[in-house]
């Protein structure tokens, strides 16, 4: 992929456009077609081994060997993953994605993410930023991995299961103050989360993913309304 202006609708911010991707010879996502809106949280559901945190990686620029495009306002997005994220992306990846022997001030500072910012986001975190970041809790650390990326603003902003082995509060907590700053400040957000609830409280959209391809598109008043139809056919098994 070559950059290069790309006609758009305004509306739409993020086209992404026959996504193949996968690892050595085996490809796991299939020609995956997806939109994202400004200002708008669009999540990717479906079991194990669909292909959600694939497809993550692969616009992000983490993959070789990747076919499609991605396109972010009329521009066709190519390069390394350093490149993406220094001026158009943001991830926050999965797992507990901070450097453990940094304190949480320095872990704003090397990712040049504003301190104050980052406390607006999560008062929590101004008790909390001479402590090294491996001593947080895992929804502190949550916490600080998602104001690390957000508070930077990026256009298309990346998150894999930020909710993984928190509590319920805890995970709620951190997507109702992901919902407010994106409504302020109109990035868009490609999430990847496995709690249907949690995702039916955050998400504009959805779209059902299962063996590497799309199989359905749902707005958020959809989600629990046909949650069994979900459960069943693609998320379990």
């Amino acid at each position: 992929m070559s950059p290069g202006p790309v006609d758009d609708s305004d509306e739409i911010r993020v086209r992404i456009v026959g996504l193949q991707a996968g690892y050595g010879p085996q490809t796991v996502v299939h020609g995956l077609d997806l939109h994202v809106g400004h200002g708008e949280i669009v999540g990717l559901l479906g079991r194990n081994g669909a292909g959600k945190s694939t497809t993550l990686k692969a616009v992000a620029g983490l993959l070789s060997g990747v076919a499609g495009q991605v396109i972010v306002d009329g521009q066709l997005i190519s390069g390394s993953a350093y490149k993406r994220t220094q001026s158009i992306l943001g991830l926050v990846p999965e797992g507990r994605s901070v450097f453990p022997s940094l304190t949480v001030s320095e872990n704003l500072d090397v990712a040049r993410a504003d301190l104050d910012e980052a406390c607006r986001l999560f008062p929590e975190l101004t008790s909390r930023l001479s402590i090294r970041s491996g001593l947080l809790s895992g929804g502190e650390q949550q916490m600080l991995a998602l104001a690390r990326a957000i508070v930077r603003r990026p256009r298309l902003l990346l998150i894999d299961e930020l909710s993984f082995g928190l509590s319920q509060r805890v995970s709620l907590r951190l997507l109702s103050r992901l919902r407010d700053y994106v409504r302020e400040t109109g990035m868009s957000v490609i999430l990847v989360e496995q709690h249907m609830s949690a995702m039916s409280k955050v998400a504009d959209r959805v779209y059902i993913m299962q063996e590497g391809r799309i199989m359905l598109e749902l707005p958020q008043a959809e989600i629990m309304s046909r949650g069994e139809e979900i459960r069943t056919v693609y998320l379990t098994g």
